[in-house]
Parts: C-alpha cells; sequence; structure tokens
C-alpha cells in the first residue's frame, strides 16, 4: 500500500483485517514510480518476469499484519476462492 493514506496506521491496519493479507507499506519514496520502473525492465528483458524484477528493485517495505480476532466473517471453503488472494500473489513479493 502507497499514498498518503498509508501513513495513517488505523486505515493500514483495518485494510489488512478486511483481508486477512498481510500489508506491505513501502518505507523509501515513490514506490509507484519503482513499480513503474520494474515493469519497464521487464518489458525490456531485463527481468524475465514482474516476480523477478520485484525481487531485485523492490525496497524496503514494514508488514502490518492481520489481526485474526477482527474478522467478523468466515472464510467460504472447498474452492479455490477459499484461500485469501494474498496467498494467490505472495510470490510476487519476498517478504
Amino acid at each position: 500500500m502507497s499514498g498518503g493514506l498509508a501513513a495513517n496506521a488505523d486505515y493500514v491496519s483495518a485494510h489488512a483485517d478486511a483481508t486477512g493479507c498481510p500489508v506491505l507499506v513501502p518505507e523509501g519514496e515513490e514506490p509507484v514510480l519503482r513499480g513503474v520502473a520494474t515493469a519497464a525492465a521487464v518489458a525490456a528483458g531485463t527481468f524475465k518476469d514482474l516476480t523477478e524484477g520485484a525481487a531485485a528493485m523492490a525496497g524496503p517495505a514494514r508488514t502490518v499484519r492481520p489481526d485474526p480476532a477482527a474478522r467478523a466473517l468466515p472464510r467460504p471453503t472447498g474452492n479455490s476462492r477459499s484461500s485469501p488472494p494474498c496467498r494467490r500473489i505472495s510470490t510476487m513479493h519476498a517478504a
């Protein structure tokens, strides 16, 4: 998460709790520009994919973990969508 609201600890925690996923908050400046540069490096062939590019170019980030007690609704079970979205995209980030 980046932008002005990422500086609001309550806002970031609420997102972690609502999704059940850890939220990464970049510590460096201009994280959006870093992401664009990563995509450009992949397009130029410097990296084979975004996973490799992000591993090489992502700056430090703090992790805000969800509070399991804050989840009001149980997760669905029995299908591929039963895991939180963070499990499906977590390979793009080195945590």
